[in-house]
Parts: C-alpha cells; structure tokens; sequence
C-alpha cells in the first residue's frame, strides 16, 4: 500500500504549519526543512535558529493548552493536534532544543514499503539501509525598521 493511501495529506499540511509557525514565533531568522526516508519510515525535520525551548518547558510543549505564548498569541493546541495527528499516523514528533540555540523538530511516519513503484519483492535487489534525503533551507529577513 502507498504511503498516500494511509496519511490525511491535509492534516501532515497541519502539523508542517505548526512547526513551522512555532519557528518563525521563537524569532528564527533561519528554517531548515529536511526530508528523508529511513527504515520504513518518512522523516521530515524542521529546524530552527529561534530561542530555543528550555528543558523545564520541553517537557510539556505536547500537552492540551500549554503555552509559554500570551493569551493572544496562542492556545497552547498546536503541537498538542500536531502530535495527535502523528500518533494517528503510527508515527510520532521528537523534539531537540536547547535555549537560546533553537529547536529541530522531526515528524516520523511509518510506511509499508519504502520504494515508491517498485514490487516489495525488488527490496532485496536494492538494500534494506536504503535512506533517500532533500534539504530545503529559508533564510527570513525583515525589512530595517520592521
């Protein structure tokens, strides 16, 4: 089966856009955007030059309603949803912060067979640590004065 035929193509779109919001919410001036595939598996990293999340805090970013964001910037659902939506997908979201040197995010999701188009008998022809990986970087830049 496709990795298309089991993921809910708008609700990954969700949790991409939570994490990247987070970023540019913790004053990245750089996002990197990672994918990969890696033993049966989609990895996408999002990684950020923002302030980073201390580790009293880190502890609790996927709890419903936790946000060290005022009442008007957030609702402490973001990562909560996004987490929910991964475990839905029989994967999950690991996080690595330190404060004051930013936060990479990973979405792991499972998939039944990591060659697109090819008969899940070929995998044997072509390797079991088969690993595929694209790299997107963002430079943000504001205007001066803004």
């Amino acid at each position: 089966m496709c990795i298309r035929d089991r993921v809910v193509r708008d609700q990954i779109h969700l949790v991409l856009v939570n994490i990247l919001m987070n970023g540019l919410d913790a004053e990245a001036t750089e996002l990197t955007v990672s994918t990969a595939q890696r033993d049966g598996q989609i990895l996408v990293s999002i990684a950020d030059n923002g302030c980073g999340i201390s580790d009293e805090n880190l502890d609790h970013i996927f709890e419903p309603f936790y946000s060290t964001k005022s009442e008007v910037e957030g609702t402490g659902l973001g990562l909560y949803i996004s987490y929910l939506i991964a475990r839905n997908h029989k994967g999950d979201i690991q996080v690595e912060s330190r404060k004051g040197q930013g936060s990479m995010f990973t979405l792991r999701i499972p998939f039944g067979n990591p060659y697109p188009g090819i008969c899940p008998g070929a995998r044997s022809k072509l390797g079991s640590s088969h690993t595929h990986k694209c790299t997107t970087h963002l430079s943000l830049s504001c205007p001066a004065g803004h």
